[in-house]
C-alpha cells in the first residue's frame, strides 16, 4: 500500500535531476551527425593521397608516385575503423535503450583508433616508404646501384598529402561525435518512463 506514493516521489526525483529535454535531442543529434560525418570523412580520405617521396630541396620532382591510404596497411585498418563507426553510430540512434551505451563506446573506440593510426602514420610512414624507394633505385640499372641505401635515403624527402590530414580530422568528428552519443545514452537511460510518473507529477 505504501508502494504507490514511494514510487511517485522516486520518479519525481529521477524527473527534477533529468537533463532537460533540448540538451539531450541536441545531444542525439550533434553527436549522430558528428560521428556519422566523421566516419564518411575519415573512409574518403583513405581513398586519396596519404604520402609521395621526392628529393631533398626539389619539391616537384616526384620519384614515387602519391600513395594513396588504402594502399597501406594502416589505411586499410582506418577504412574498417570507419565502417565501423558509421555502422555503430546508426546502431546507437536506432536501437534500443540498453545498447545505445554499448554502439556509443564503439564509436568512440573506432574514432580514437582512427586517430592514434593516422597520428602514427604521419610520424613514421614518410622514413618507411622512403626506404622503400631507396631499395628500389639501388637495384642494378637503376642509376643509383653503386650507391649505398643509407646514402641514397638521405637524398630522398618524404612528404605527407592531404588526405592523411582529412582522415585524421574525420577520426576527431567520430571522437567527438562518440562523446556526445555516449553522453545522450547516458542521460536518455536517467529519463523515468511515462508509466512510473504519477499524474500529480506529471502535471
Amino acid at each position: 500500500m505504501f508502494g504507490g506514493p514511494a514510487r511517485g516521489c522516486d520518479a519525481a526525483a529521477m524527473s527534477a535531476n533529468a537533463t532537460p529535454a533540448p540538451v539531450v535531442v541536441a545531444m542525439r543529434l550533434l553527436g549522430f551527425f558528428a560521428a556519422a560525418i566523421g566516419a564518411l570523412v575519415a573512409g574518403l580520405g583513405t581513398l586519396q593521397e596519404w604520402v609521395e617521396v621526392g628529393l631533398q630541396g626539389n619539391p616537384a620532382d616526384v620519384i614515387s608516385p602519391g600513395h594513396l591510404g588504402v594502399e597501406l596497411p594502416e589505411g586499410k585498418i582506418v577504412l574498417a575503423l570507419a565502417v565501423v563507426a558509421l555502422i555503430a553510430v546508426l546502431g546507437a540512434r536506432i536501437g534500443r535503450a540498453g545498447s545505445r551505451r554499448t554502439s556509443a563506446m564503439v564509436v568512440l573506440i573506432a574514432g580514437f583508433g582512427i586517430v592514434g593510426l593516422t597520428t602514427l602514420a604521419t610520424l613514421t610512414i614518410a622514413g618507411r616508404l622512403e626506404r622503400d624507394a631507396a631499395e628500389e633505385l639501388a637495384f642494378p640499372g637503376a642509376g643509383l646501384s653503386n650507391e649505398p641505401i643509407a646514402e641514397i635515403t638521405k637524398l630522398l624527402d618524404g612528404r605527407t598529402r592531404s588526405g592523411i590530414w582529412s582522415t585524421t580530422a574525420g577520426g576527431a568528428g567520430v571522437v567527438v561525435g562518440g562523446l556526445l552519443t555516449l553522453a545522450w545514452a547516458r542521460r536518455a537511460a536517467m529519463a523515468p518512463e511515462p508509466s512510473m510518473v504519477p499524474p500529480d507529477v506529471a502535471d
